[in-house]
């Protein structure tokens, strides 16, 4: 149970962080990264 713990926490943090990526990757020119950043 903790191993599969461990994996699912690293999962959501990298499906976080490829949002995040992917967020500041196609965000409109008059929304800056900061923002972006910040809403998350």
């Amino acid at each position: 149970p903790l191993r599969f713990s461990c994996f699912q926490q690293f999962f959501y943090l990298h499906n976080s962080l490829l949002l995040l990526l992917g967020l500041i990757l196609v965000t409109p020119q008059g929304f800056t990264n900061k923002e972006a950043i910040a809403s998350i």
